[in-house]
Order: structure tokens, then C-alpha cells, then sequence
């Protein structure tokens, strides 16, 4: 055997000797890593020393309780012409003056009085619905003046400093006459027409309108979204908004102030197919 076989075998045998030290290496790891795993995850039957894993289930937990669905305030958008009546529920409660919203109003039917000296108390009754606004805007009826509540003076001869009562006849307070304001250059708006509609009785030959207002206000003054301050004019008719069709279309703001922007719907009751409108605002005197 010369010296370059020699030389050969002890190569091989170091990568034998390697190989053999890297398999028993690996063993030991594998055996380790697996009783590590099985003292966890086993237990030992002493009666047949068979090795059984210890399965366990884990419950999945369920709720049992429902909870309740979050309480939508439901309000009442309420206004007047004129404004400045004392708002009333059917407890007597006061809820301030109009125009105001009443917020957290129980659900169901009420009854709402407006007050106002000079007129005729206005009653009506409502259905307030969850996650709804109710709008309510009538006009007040003017108390009418009578020569019968005039107070005459006592026809006796005075003996003393007595002061004849007053003969003066109470009067009206007059009506609020918002002004005409041309406010095109903030606002845009279109209309829809139908011939009925799911909460309003259209009389045949007549039309809903449903007009939508975009108001970007970029002026100095608040611009009301009353609907008593807006006029559809249709064919040369002026038209105000009905009551009854504003009971679900209510805005969801009294005003549109300087820098703030707003969508609503006012809708109206129009006599016969519009075939041409226009939109009027009138700005309420209490923005003067």
C-alpha cells in the first residue's frame, strides 16, 4: 500500500467518523424533543405500560346573554308662524319656545299644545316612531277682537282720586313677515314629482313634490331650513310646505350657518304636473 492509497483511507474514515458523531447527534435531539412533548402531553397506564396520550377537549364558551339594542332618541321638530309660542306636552311639562327640537321623546302617541298670547292655543296629536323626527310647523290663529271685552267706565260721580278703568280693546299681535332673499349662489337644489306616496294621500290630479336643497353656506348669515321658509313656485302658483308631508322628511338641523354645508328634502303638495319650478327663500326675521 503506497502512500497516496494511505492517505485516501484516512479521509474516508474522518467523514465516517463525522457522519456517525452528526446521526447520533440527531437521535438524541429527536428522543429529547419527543419526551419532552410526551411529559406534557401523555400519561402512563401502569396495568399494561402502554403509553397513552391524555386527550383533553376544551369547551368552546357561548353567551347566553343577549344584550339590548342601543335606544335611538326619537324627537320632535317643532316650529311656528309665529315663532315665540310655548311648546307643552300632555303632562303640562314647558319645553320652551318655538322653533326648538324636543330630543329623548318617549315612543308612541302624544299630544302637543303651542301657546302664545294674542292667538288661539293650537292642539294636535302625534305618533312619535323609533329612530324618527315628527315636524310640526302650523300656523297661529289670531284671537279675534270683540266690543264685548271692552271695559266701560262706572257712570258715578267721583268723590275721590279714582282712576276710570281702561277702555282700550286688546289687540292682535301681528304676524311675522320673513323677507324674500335670493340665496342662489349658495345653494343648488332639484325636485321629483310622484303621484303618490307611502305616508301621504295625494288627491287625484295632484302631485308630491319632493324638493332637495344643497346649501353651501358661504355668506355672514344663518340660512334656515324652516319649511315655512321656502316656496316651490309651480306654473305661477306659490306653494307652502304641507305639514303632513314633512312628518318624515324633517331636516336634520334648524340652520345652515356661515361655513357649514347641509342636504335636506322639503316636500310639497302641488296641484295638478308641475311643469316648470322655481325655489323662494324667505329669510325668518328673527336672523335680523
Amino acid at each position: 500500500m503506497d502512500a497516496e492509497e494511505l492517505k485516501w483511507i484516512k479521509r474516508a474514515f474522518v467523514v465516517a467518523v463525522i457522519a456517525m458523531f452528526a446521526t447520533v447527534i440527531s437521535m438524541f435531539t429527536g428522543i429529547g424533543s419527543y419526551l419532552f412533548s410526551f411529559s406534557h402531553d401523555s400519561s402512563i397506564t401502569n396495568d399494561n405500560n402502554s403509553i397513552a396520550p391524555a386527550l383533553t377537549s376544551t369547551p368552546i364558551p357561548t353567551s347566553t346573554a343577549t344584550s339590548a339594542p342601543a335606544t335611538i332618541p326619537n324627537s320632535i321638530s317643532v316650529t311656528s308662524s309665529p315663532i315665540g309660542a310655548s311648546i307643552y306636552l300632555e303632562d303640562g311639562k314647558y319645553e320652551g319656545e318655538t322653533p326648538k327640537i324636543l330630543n329623548d321623546i318617549n315612543q308612541g302617541s302624544h299630544t302637543i299644545t303651542l301657546k302664545l298670547e294674542g292667538y288661539e292655543d293650537w292642539s294636535k296629536g302625534i305618533e312619535v316612531d323609533p329612530d324618527k323626527t315628527i315636524s310640526i310647523s302650523p300656523t297661529l290663529t289670531p284671537k279675534p277682537t270683540s266690543n264685548s271685552n271692552v271695559i266701560s267706565t262706572p257712570s258715578i260721580t267721583p268723590t275721590s282720586d279714582i282712576t276710570p278703568a281702561s277702555t282700550e280693546t286688546p289687540s292682535s299681535k301681528p304676524p311675522i313677515t320673513p323677507a324674500l332673499v335670493d340665496i342662489s349662489k349658495y345653494r343648488d337644489w332639484n325636485y321629483t314629482i310622484a303621484k303618490e306616496n307611502f305616508y301621504v294621500t295625494v288627491p287625484e290630479g295632484d302631485s308630491f313634490v319632493s324638493v332637495t336643497i344643497n346649501i353651501h353656506n358661504s355668506g355672514d348669515v344663518p340660512i334656515s331650513t324652516d319649511p315655512s321658509c321656502w316656496k316651490f313656485i309651480s306654473d305661477g302658483v306659490s306653494y307652502s310646505n304641507e305639514p303632513v308631508t314633512s312628518a318624515f322628511y324633517a331636516p336634520s338641523q334648524f340652520e345652515v350657518k356661515p361655513g357649514e354645508s347641509l342636504t335636506f328634502t322639503i316636500n310639497y303638495l302641488v296641484k295638478g304636473t308641475p311643469t316648470a319650478g322655481s325655489l323662494q327663500y324667505y329669510k325668518p326675521t328673527y336672523y335680523n
